[in-house]
């Protein structure tokens, strides 16, 4: 399957684009779940966990959901 431009209110947007806006948002769910049940304080270096969860999302929904 060839990735296609996606319409949103008729602006054609890069799928990468969308892969990366949705892997942000459940990134940050992510970080606030764990910062909420006290996980965070168990990592040396949050701001790289953080960045490797989101990294983790691009490739997951960019993978299986969008097919990029």
């Amino acid at each position: 399957m060839i990735p296609r431009e996606i319409d949103i209110s008729g602006v054609y947007v890069s799928p990468l684009l969308v892969v990366v806006v949705i892997s942000l948002i459940a990134s940050w769910l992510t970080a606030w779940l764990l910062n909420r049940l006290r996980l965070s304080r168990h990592f040396v270096a949050p701001r790289l966990v953080f960045m490797s969860i989101l990294a983790l999302y691009i490739i997951a929904f960019g993978t299986f959901a969008i097919r990029i």
